[in-house]
């Protein structure tokens, strides 16, 4: 990474001209200097005696080994002409973080659309279940298994942030609003406050609420996904639809899976 050397001088009085002229000329010196990317120099409107030189070099190292470069005549020339010392620092270039994500391959791609095959498969299937179930510790699991795949499908769907190596929607299109502006508006039933934020409590700690697990009716909440994971598919590529799209698809059954199984085999055909 590149660093920028800033060094000021000020010359004494009555010889600003000198000193202006002397910089000018050492000026071809640092820029042939093995290393050196640029330099400039600055005169104070405030104070014209006072000199700003800014050199941008690959190294610090560079910067210091160019110093034989300048001939002795010349440093003992600048020492005449400056109230003080010369000073200076080194500086690195603060970039802003990039909030672009990292463009993810074709076969990422597709391992992605098949979790999200499976995440649908899980939460569609243990929906259907709960319907019948007689056993409670086997209904406390089935309802802590809906609210981990509804979960993990939600945030897919509408990440407002992720982590780099979470895995959203926006990242299987090549600009991120496409998505963004093709999704249904998120479901009521579906947002941080009536269900993201209470199924990670749930679901990742042991807490004081009284609220009973069996109150989440997970029909209403595969209902209020479908139209996003729906809209998903319609706009991806066929090329980024995983495996289990085309091999495990029409062993689905029930509601959910209808419209879909028509969307990826038009796609697919």
């Amino acid at each position: 990474m590149s660093v920028a050397r800033i060094g000021d001088v000020q010359a004494k009085q009555g010889l600003t001209e000198d000193l202006r002229e002397f910089l000018i000329s050492i000026m071809p010196i640092i820029k042939s200097s093995q290393g050196c990317e640029s330099v400039q120099l600055y005169q104070s409107q405030d104070d014209p005696t006072k000199f700003t030189m800014i050199e941008v070099w690959n190294s610090v190292e560079s910067h210091q080994a160019s110093v034989k470069n300048i001939p002795p005549e010349k440093l003992t020339e600048i020492r005449r002409l400056l109230t003080s010392a010369p000073s200076g620092s080194y500086y690195k270039l603060v970039q802003p973080k990039s909030n672009q994500r990292k463009q993810r391959t074709s076969t990422e791609l597709r391992k992605i659309t098949d979790r999200l095959f499976y995440e649908w498969q899980m939460l569609t299937n243990l929906t259907q279940a709960l319907q019948t179930v007689t056993d409670q510790s086997l209904e406390n699991t089935f309802i802590e298994s809906c609210a981990i795949h509804s979960r993990a499908l939600v945030k897919f769907l509408y990440a407002p942030k992720s982590m780099p190596n979470d895995a959203i929607a926006e990242d299987l299109f090549s600009v991120s609003n496409i998505w963004t502006n093709a999704r249904p508006t998120i479901h009521e039933d579906l947002t941080n406050e009536n269900f993201v934020k209470f199924a990670n409590k749930q679901i990742a700690h042991i807490i004081y609420s009284d609220e009973d697990k069996y109150k989440w009716n997970f029909i209403a909440i595969a209902n209020a996904i479908q139209p996003a994971l729906e809209k998903f598919i319609e706009l991806i590529d066929k090329d980024q639809l995983g495996n289990r799209w085309s091999s495990n698809l029409n062993n689905q059954t029930g509601m959910h899976w209808e419209k879909i199984k028509l969307l990826v085999n038009s796609k697919l055909a």
